[in-house]
């Protein structure tokens, strides 16, 4: 049983409204993931800011889909989500050993999306708040995107303070706040980042949220994005297990194993994957015994 039901938001009988989207999406084991690029994901992004709906928008990849398969909360994040995108070729390839084979141009990666984002904003004046990451690599990341979009609405606090504390909580929620910027990126690692915007997402005066995983350090040019080649190959995942084994072991070398298991069931078990075309998302009610029952999912 789940006791922490205070991590959904605001408990208001768990309704969240939804952006209405005309958009495929693919579900397998009962996830979404909708059909969207990154020109869509920041259209979208852009169209909220300016009819001033809020909006979160969350990301499967392998590691993201192994978390949902044990962390009921975390599973009710990404179902709440109003726009949740493929991060990874492992997610795709997936599908296709599945029998659904997805356009690779569906594969919204956030290392990609969110310089393209942040070049927009400065463009169309939209600001945006980053929080994570370690004290010197946030300051870094905004140093470092400063000097490249000068004209970018741009702050930050870093993610290194305790959440649990109410008081210090309401600090960064207060900085946030003041600063009201249209886009919030969320970088304190899954499902830390998810869980705290399941928490606050009622309190936070911000428009678009995004959480984002190591996508600050990324800003800060303190983690190399992988070569194109071995990106579309599905091997990202080697290459930050080459740069980074004491951290990554864990992640990588006993959850991708896992994430093949819970495949290869699937496929010759229980298919359960299905397409849903054109789907026009409307503002939806979930009863707690709903969200209680994603535990057995």
């Amino acid at each position: 049983m789940i006791n922490n039901l205070y991590f959904l938001p605001n408990s208001r009988n768990v309704m969240h409204k939804r952006t209405e989207l005309n958009i495929s999406s693919v579900y397998f084991f009962n996830r979404r993931v909708d059909l969207v690029t990154i020109d869509t994901v920041i259209k979208a992004i852009f169209k909220s800011c300016r009819q001033k709906v809020k909006i979160v928008i969350s990301n499967y990849n392998v590691h993201a889909f192994n978390l949902s398969m044990s962390l009921p909360l975390f599973l009710a994040f990404h179902q709440y989500a109003d726009i949740t995108v493929c991060d990874g070729m492992g997610i795709l390839k997936a599908l296709e050993f599945m029998g659904t084979k997805i356009d690779s141009k569906y594969k919204v990666s956030l290392t990609s999306m969110i310089p393209r984002l942040l070049n927009k904003c400065e463009r169309e004046s939209l600001s945006v708040f980053l929080l994570g990451s370690k004290p010197q690599n946030l300051n870094k990341a905004i140093e470092k995107q400063k000097a490249k979009h000068p004209n970018l609405l741009l702050a930050g606090h870093h993610g290194y303070f305790d959440y649990k504390d109410l008081n210090e909580n309401q600090i960064i929620i207060d900085k946030i706040n003041k600063f009201k910027p249209d886009i919030l990126i969320v970088g304190m690692g899954m499902p830390l980042q998810e869980l705290w915007i399941q928490n606050n997402y009622d309190n936070l005066e911000t428009l678009v949220i995004i959480p984002c995983g190591a996508v600050i350090d990324r800003l800060a040019g303190l983690v190399p994005t992988p070569p194109r080649l071995i990106s579309n190959a599905g091997l990202e995942w080697l290459y930050r297990l080459i740069r980074e084994p004491k951290r990554l072991a864990t992640r990588y070398l006993l959850g991708n194993p896992l994430f093949l298991f819970y495949i290869f069931w699937a496929k010759y078990h229980d298919n359960s994957i299905y397409l849903v075309e054109n789907e026009n998302v409307q503002d939806i009610n979930i009863t707690t015994n709903e969200i209680l029952s994603l535990e057995n999912s």
